[in-house]
């Protein structure tokens, strides 16, 4: 969890337990109160009438005689005509920063690594994990911008909802400080161990353009034949082979959310520009149950629902299970990512699944078989002859 802001307000019934064991532990402290509107009083007394104003009369949950004044309009009123339909509210008056950080830095040692405080910045630490080495933030503040730009590897602790006051690479890797605390540092210490170094995911990004460029031109020139069967074939087996390669690409998404969708154009008049595909999801269906592959060399037509609509009619008629139907084109020519969007959102799974251009380029890249990809499509070009 994030710590809400110093001045947030809740209802004494609706604070949780977890700002209960922050309080208790010491990183936050409340104040309690009471608050209700300047209603004014009607009286047969003309004297003792008042014409609220209607603002916000805040004061002491505790019993006074002396009279509590509206700080707007400055009726006075006493505690017990107030406190009839009024809140009882906590409000957070300071959060204890120095502990927090005091005892998430306590917790990273106690998991074996070693945390070095850099001189002349506050908050910023040198860590090293095994044989890795982070520079290491709280709520994305540092002073000086030189030490952001000459680290590879930046760990930002996220302690509260304050407003960001820095600008960060999106390569930063954020953890929740208040986890850290309440879990230890050990499976954090693991999943920092085997992440890619901020210079391999940039690679990475930029050899998927490549890749996917080597395959829209090369393409061309491939059989059907070789398409349908040893491109297809190597490409579905490789993901199910590369174990360590998938659970790798799924730590780096859980640390690199974003990196999970994958943009895909959109084409077709009337549709959106682009959508973004859920790669770990669509890839956890080939892993999940029978599935049917249609692999097919689309580079001079579309893809499209009329293309869906054949294929699985063919597939049904031929006795195949076509309940969830792979199509693996080389072209990124798809005009029915809306059929792919329906299916999921009406029945929960993706029971079609297309594999573009795009998204071979980024499997194969990011579990690490796009050369052999490229050497096989090498293999079954065919160049024709000027």
């Amino acid at each position: 969890m994030l710590i809400p802001l110093v001045g947030t307000r809740f209802e004494r019934h609706e604070i949780s337990d977890s700002l209960f064991d922050l309080h208790s532990r010491g990183y936050i402290r409340f104040r309690e109160y009471r608050v209700s509107l300047c209603k004014g009083r009607g009286s047969i007394n003309i004297g003792e009438r008042l014409s609220g104003c209607q603002n916000e009369i805040a004061f002491s949950n505790r019993l006074t005689e002396d009279y509590i004044a509206c700080p707007v309009c400055g009726n006075d009123y006493f505690f017990e005509e107030l406190k009839d339909g009024s809140v009882l509210l906590k409000e957070i008056t300071e959060i204890n920063y120095e502990k927090i950080v005091k005892d998430i830095i306590k917790k990273i040692e106690e998991a074996k690594c070693r945390v070095i405080n850099i001189n002349g910045n506050e908050h910023s630490y040198i860590i090293h994990v095994e044989d890795r080495e982070y520079l290491l933030i709280f709520d994305s503040i540092y002073s000086d911008p030189g030490i952001i730009e000459s680290q590879e590897g930046i760990i930002n602790i996220n302690i509260s909802n304050v407003l960001k006051k820095g600008t960060l690479p999106d390569t930063v890797i954020n953890i929740l400080g208040m986890n850290i605390v309440r879990d230890g540092f050990e499976v954090e210490k693991y999943k920092l161990r085997d992440l890619p170094p901020a210079k391999e995911i940039i690679s990475k990004l930029t050899k998927i353009s490549e890749v996917e460029k080597s395959i829209l031109e090369k393409s061309k020139y491939l059989s059907w034949q070789a398409v349908e069967n040893e491109f297809s074939n190597f490409f579905l087996n490789q993901i199910r082979v590369k174990t360590v390669e998938l659970y790798k690409y799924r730590l780096l998404i859980e640390t690199y959310p974003r990196l999970s969708y994958v943009p895909v154009n959109v084409a077709g008049a009337g549709k959106a520009d682009k959508i973004s595909i859920p790669l770990t999801d669509y890839l956890a269906e080939i892993f999940d149950g029978t599935f049917t592959v249609d692999a097919k060399c689309y580079t001079s037509t579309s893809v499209s629902s009329k293309t869906i609509e054949s294929t699985q009619h063919h597939l049904s008629k031929d006795g195949f299970d076509a309940r969830r139907t792979i199509i693996i084109a080389t072209t990124n020519n798809i005009t029915c990512w809306d059929d792919v969007i329906h299916y999921k959102s009406t029945t929960g799974h993706y029971r079609l699944i297309i594999f573009n251009a795009r998204l071979i380029a980024e499997v194969s890249v990011q579990l690490n078989f796009s050369k052999e990809l490229l050497t096989l499509i090498d293999k079954f070009v065919e160049i024709p002859q000027e």
